[in-house]
C-alpha cells in the first residue's frame, strides 16, 4: 500500500518487533501509532526512510536500545512519544535538527547522561516530558524563547543549576505546567511571575532551593497546584496564597518556614475555598492551629458531585495529558508518592511543628476528608467527638501530643479508617470496640499509660475484690501462716519418717513401732475429745 498515510493499531495485543523494511514499503507514511501493545526489540534505524513521518507513537510497549539519531533528521517530524518503554542510552543531539518538533515525550525510560537542552528547537516546542529517567544538565536561558510551550516536565531526574528568571514571565505566556520535582536545582525561586500568567501547576518539590517564597505568584490567578516542599526555603507562612481562588493543592512541607500563621485576611475574596490538600508539615510553625482558615475549606466539607474517575492535571487541547502527582506522609512514618491524584482526594497534614492548643470541634465538618495528620505537636485537650463525622477518613494520626481523656466511641463509625495512630499521648480509659477498631494493633495506642484494651494486653474489665465467705474465713484464720511453713513441716516429717524406718530395720525392733501405730487412733480420739471439751 504505497499511498498509506496513517497506521493506527494502538491498544491491541500485538507482539513482536518493528520490521526493518517497514518504511521502504510505506514511503508516504505520516502517522504510526502502535502505543499500548506488547511490542519489543529496538526501533529500527531505517525509520528515517519514512521521510513524510509527522507523528510516531510507540509509548507503553517494551522497546529497548537507543533512539536512532537519524529519527530527528526527518524534516516533517512534529510528535515523538516513546514513553513507558525500556529505552536507554543518552538522548541524541540531533533532537535539535527537528525544527518543527512540537511534542516530545520520552518519560519513564532508562535514559541517562547529559542533555544539551540549549540545542532544542524551543520556538516550536509545546509539550516536553523527560520525567522519570536519569538525565543530567542545566536549563539555560534558551528556554525563554519557548513562547508556545504549554508543559515542561523534567521531574525525577538529576537536572541542576538555577531556574531561569523568565519562568512565569510574559516570554512564556503559554506555560501551564512546570514540573521540576526531585532534581537538584538550586538558588532561589524566580520572583518574576507576571499578571496574566496561565500557570496552573508549579511543582518544585525535592530540590535545593532556598531564599523566600515568591510573592509574585499571587499574579498566577489560574494556579491550582503549588508544591514547594522539601527545599530550604526560609520564610514565614505565605498569607497571600489565600487570594488564589483556584488553588487546590498547597504543599510547603519540609522547609525552614517559621512563625505563627496569621488570621484570615478579611479583605481576601476567596481564602482556600477550593483547597483539597493542605500540607505544611515538618516546619517550625508555632502558635494555635490555623482554625480561622479551616472554616473556609469548603472543598473538604463536601464532594460536590465529583466522580472518583477524575484526576487532577492538565489536558492539552492538541497534545498529551499531564497528571499532577504529590508526596505525602503515610502513617506518620514514611512518604508515599501519589502518581495520580483523584479530584475527590482531600488531606490536611500539620505534623512535626510546634502547634499548641486544642483540636477544634469544627474539624468534624470536613466530611470529605481522606487523611488527617496532627502528630508531633503540642496539642492539648480531648479528641473531639465530632471526628466521628469524618465518614471518608482513611488515616488519622494524632500521635505524640498531650491529648487527654477517653477515645471517643464515635470514631468506631469511621468505616474507611485503615490507619490510626493515637500513641504517645495521655489518653485513658477503655479503647472502644467494634468496626475498624478490632483491626488496630498495639502501635496505634502505645505510650498512653492509663489506656486499656486487648491491643495493649491490658484487660478493660475492672478488678473486683471478692469478699471471703463465712465458711472459708475460719479456715483462712487457722492457716494464715501460709504455705512456706507447711512445706517445711512436710520435708522435716518425711526426713524423720525415713530415718526412723531405717533405725527400726537395723535395730530389729519393729514391735515398738507396731505398738506405736496401734496407739495412733487412740491418741487422735483423745485430742478430738479434748477439743470438744
Amino acid at each position: 500500500m504505497p499511498s498509506l498515510r496513517l497506521v493506527n493499531l494502538e491498544r491491541n495485543n500485538l507482539n513482536g518487533s518493528l520490521p526493518e523494511e517497514m518504511c521502504h514499503q510505506l514511503p508516504t507514511l505520516e502517522i504510526l501509532a502502535l502505543d499500548d501493545n506488547y511490542l519489543e526489540g529496538s526501533i529500527p534505524k531505517s525509520i528515517s526512510n519514512c521521510t513524510s513521518l509527522k507523528g510516531l507513537y510507540l509509548d507503553n510497549n517494551s522497546f529497548t536500545g537507543k533512539i536512532p539519531s537519524s529519527l530527528f533528521n526527518i524534516a516533517a517530524l512534529s510528535s515523538v512519544v516513546l514513553s513507558k518503554n525500556n529505552l536507554n542510552g543518552s538522548l541524541p543531539i540531533s533532537i535539535g535538527n527537528a525544527t518543527l518538533l512540537e511534542e516530545l515525550d520520552l518519560s519513564c525510560n532508562s535514559f541517562s547522561g547529559r542533555v544539551q537542552l540549549h540545542h532544542f528547537s524551543w520556538k516550536s516546542m509545546c509539550f516536553i516530558d523527560l520525567s522519570s529517567n536519569s538525565l543530567q544538565g542545566e536549563l539555560t536561558y534558551s528556554i525563554c524563547n519557548a513562547s508556545s510551550l504549554e508543559v515542561l516536565n523534567l521531574s525525577h531526574n538529576n537536572f541542576s543549576g538555577n531556574i531561569p528568571h523568565c519562568i512565569g514571565s510574559s516570554s512564556l505566556a503559554s506555560l501551564h505546567v512546570l514540573d521540576f520535582q526531585n532534581n537538584s536545582f538550586h538558588g532561589t525561586i524566580p520572583e518574576t511571575f507576571e499578571e496574566g500568567s496561565k500557570l496552573r501547576t508549579l511543582n518544585l518539590n525535592g530540590n535545593l532551593l532556598h531564599g523566600l517564597l515568591p510573592q509574585s505568584l499571587v499574579y498566577c490567578a489560574d494556579l491550582k497546584f503549588l508544591d514547594l516542599g522539601k527545599n530550604g526555603i526560609h520564610d514565614t507562612f505565605p498569607y497571600w496564597v489565600q487570594d488564589l481562588k483556584e488553588l487546590q493543592v498547597l504543599v510547603l512541607r519540609e522547609n525552614n518556614l517559621h512563625g505563627s500563621i496569621p488570621h484570615v485576611n478579611n479583605k481576601a475574596n476567596y481564602t482556600f475555598t477550593n483547597l483539597r490538600v493542605f500540607d505544611i508539615s515538618n516546619n517550625y510553625f508555632h502558635g494555635s492551629l490555623p482554625t480561622t482558615y479551616f472554616k473556609y475549606f469548603d472543598a473538604m466539607k463536601n464532594l460536590k458531585g465529583e466522580t472518583s474517575l477524575e484526576y487532577m492535571g492538565y489536558q492539552s487541547p492538541v497534545f498529551g495529558t499531564y497528571q499532577d502527582s504529590v508526596d505525602l506522609t503515610f502513617k506518620g512514618l514514611w512518604d508515599f508518592h501519589i502518581e495520580k491524584i483523584l479530584i475527590i482526594f482531600t488531606c490536611i497534614d500539620l505534623s512535626n511543628n510546634m502547634f499548641e492548643g486544642e483540636i477544634p470541634i469544627s474539624i468534624g465538618e470536613f466530611s470529605a476528608l481522606t487523611g488527617l495528620n496532627f502528630s508531633h505537636n503540642r496539642l492539648i485537650g480531648a479528641i473531639p467527638n465530632s471526628m466521628g463525622n469524618l465518614k471518608n477518613l482513611e488515616w488519622l494520626d494524632l500521635s505524640s501530643n498531650n491529648l487527654i481523656g477517653k477515645i471517643p466511641i464515635e470514631l468506631t463509625n469511621l468505616n474507611f479508617l485503615s490507619i490510626l495512630n493515637l500513641s504517645h499521648n495521655r489518653l485513658e480509659g477503655c479503647i472502644p470496640r467494634g468496626q475498624q477498631f478490632e483491626t488496630f494493633t498495639n502501635d496505634s495506642f502505645k505510650g498512653n499509660k492509663k489506656l486499656r484494651g486487648f491491643q495493649l494486653m491490658i484487660s478493660c474489665i475492672p478488678n473486683v475484690k471478692r469478699q471471703p465467705s463465712l465458711q472459708n474465713s475460719s479456715f483462712e484464720v487457722r492457716f494464715e501462716f501460709g504455705w512456706k511453713p507447711v512445706i517445711l513441716g512436710y520435708v522435716c516429717g518425711a526426713l524423720f519418717g525415713s530415718t526412723m524406718f531405717w533405725v527400726v530395720v537395723f535395730s530389729g525392733k519393729p514391735r515398738r513401732l507396731a505398738s506405736l501405730v496401734d496407739d495412733l487412733p487412740k491418741i487422735g480420739r483423745r485430742r478430738y475429745m479434748l477439743a470438744k471439751l
